[in-house]
């Protein structure tokens, strides 16, 4: 799975996203 976020206005895609991580692990990512 695929998980588009925006970071100061940059759009990164995080891989390997699972229903186990938290958003702060994505931010953190």
């Amino acid at each position: 799975m695929e998980l588009k976020v925006w970071v100061d206005g940059v759009q990164r895609i995080v891989c390997g996203v699972t229903e186990v991580t938290t958003c702060q692990e994505v931010v953190i990512a």
